[in-house]
């Protein structure tokens, strides 16, 4: 599990060492619709997911998978919700904002460290219902409190 600290604050909390945050993510005109400026890695549970400028890529969309669309993630004998809030600028997937990272493996995960064993299952969800919508209370995102999400997405 790689850290990610892209978006909003991008260089506030455990993200201050990360070499490589960007300032904004992959769909920051998308959350814009919901009120914020972009994902917070810092607040906001969300993965990277997809590759699709680069060899071998990957587009989720193309297999149905939504963009903001809930995912699962099974970490650290635990499971957290999260969106698909960021694609990634190489042929790797597996990254997490780090308020994601920490709720799986505690207060030592920074943005320029990781989780190198490979315990970890992400579960990403398809289809129209899988979407965020306006329902979606986007701080309700931030680990540990877990939304439903019968009560968030439909």
């Amino acid at each position: 599990m790689d850290i990610d600290c892209d978006g909003a604050n991008r260089s506030d909390g455990k993200c201050l060492n990360d070499p490589t945050g960007q300032g904004q993510t992959a769909f920051k005109d998308r959350v814009a619709k919901f009120g914020i400026e972009d994902l917070d890695s810092n607040k906001h549970s969300y993965i990277v997911f997809g590759n699709q400028k680069y060899s071998p890529s990957f587009e989720p969309t193309r297999y149905g998978v939504p963009e903001l669309g809930v995912a699962v993630v099974v970490c650290g004998g635990e499971f957290f919700y999260a969106v698909w809030g960021d694609t990634n600028g190489g042929t790797l997937v597996g990254e997490v904002s780090i308020s994601l990272a920490t709720a799986c493996f505690g207060q030592g995960m920074t943005g320029d460290s990781g989780h190198s064993e490979s315990d970890i299952l992400y579960l990403v969800f398809t289809g129209n219902r899988a979407a965020a919508n306006s329902g979606v209370d986007w701080y309700l995102l931030n680990p540990p409190d877990r939304p439903s999400v019968g009560n968030y997405w439909y």
